[in-house]
């Protein structure tokens, strides 16, 4: 029998899908025995509200300590526990190395054999479970959440409903075709609604009025959500959707283990890294030369970018036939 009240800290500093990856190690440590007690940001937190494995979570507004201070305030959270497990630096600066750091100008070769590992085996393994693999997120919601989601989307209920992740946190995910496929898929599918999803700035990415081209009907079938609702109504509404898209994001993180169709946007992470084992998923890998990059781009100017367009070559590295295709295969099956 496990020894039980044993106590363990884990901390996770960094964007939603970094949490969410996280999160796939409660339910081993918590059958271990352990109390859970979670840290984490005023940003960050919100997406494991209702996770049923953490005992306790402790909030710092995100940035609020300075770089100079995180060993000292990282100390401060181990004392407190009989083991301690910070996952703040154990994707990026392991797996993707990040702009300013000597091993963000390794050869490409070299980043590729050194990073090319599955990041939810890695975080297995970090927190002392080599052995689990094939891992997914998985998310828990409230009823009110669930209902709430519902009544959103109660009047698109016999239609197709897309949810669409516009960018991701770095230059190099988004991809610039968006308007142009949908433009053509709503005009020529009248079952079909699509919900734009993401923060402020993916509301300047799509144009709701442009895509219904003075049609009422389709634009009825358009809801612009991008920084209008909070990160958790933003996965619940993913989690009750028929395809899921978007770029490396915590959206499409929360929904890997999913049934829902899925199309995935490649960048700087392969599918090795990031979508092994997704589920019902339509991969788009850029075929361009730099791609899996392993790197952490915090400057556009870091990142090759096309002449024509100035978007990164890798999102220039999919194209729009190839994404048509994906969505009106999900779309067929959802037919069936």
């Amino acid at each position: 029998m496990q020894e039980k009240n044993k106590s363990i800290g884990v901390l996770r500093w960094g964007g939603f899908g970094d949490m969410l990856m996280s999160s796939i190690v409660f339910p081993y440590l918590k059958n271990d025995g352990y109390h859970i007690t979670l840290y984490g940001t005023d940003r960050n937190l919100p997406v494991v509200k209702f996770d049923p494995h953490v005992d306790k979570r402790v909030s710092i507004e995100a940035g609020s300590i300075p770089r100079e201070k995180w060993d000292e305030y990282w100390e401060e959270c181990r004392s407190h526990h009989d083991r301690f497990i910070n996952f703040s630096g154990s994707i990026e600066g392991q797996l993707l190395k990040p702009e300013g750091h000597a091993e963000f100008e390794w050869s490409h070769e070299l980043r590729h054999q050194v990073c090319d590992i599955n990041y939810y085996d890695w975080t297995m393994m970090w927190a002392g479970y080599p052995k689990v693999k094939g891992q997914n997120v998985q998310m828990y919601f409230s009823p009110a959440e669930v209902s709430q989601t519902k009544k959103r989307i109660k009047k698109h209920n016999r239609m197709f409903k897309i949810v669409w992740a516009l960018s991701g946190s770095s230059p190099h995910k988004a991809w610039p075709y968006v308007e142009i496929i949908l433009k053509q898929f709503l005009l020529s599918h009248r079952d079909v609604a699509v919900y734009f999803v993401g923060d402020l700035v993916c509301s300047i990415l799509s144009s709701r009025h442009w895509i219904g081209d003075g049609d009422k009907q389709v634009m009825r079938r358009i809801k612009e959500y991008s920084g209008k609702m909070t990160i958790r109504s933003t996965l619940c509404l993913a989690h009750h959707a028929d395809l899921v898209i978007g770029p490396e994001t915590g959206v499409m993180n929360a929904v890997g283990g999913q049934d829902m169709g899925k199309i995935l946007f490649l960048s700087h992470s392969s599918h090795e890294n990031l979508s092994k084992y997704w589920k019902n998923t339509a991969v788009m890998v850029p075929s361009v030369d730099c791609h899996p990059c392993h790197q952490l781009h915090y400057t556009a100017s870091s990142c090759p970018r096309d002449k024509a367009l100035g978007a990164p070559v890798c999102q220039i590295g999919v194209g729009p036939k190839e994404v048509a295709e994906a969505i009106n295969r999900f779309y067929e099956e959802w037919k069936r």
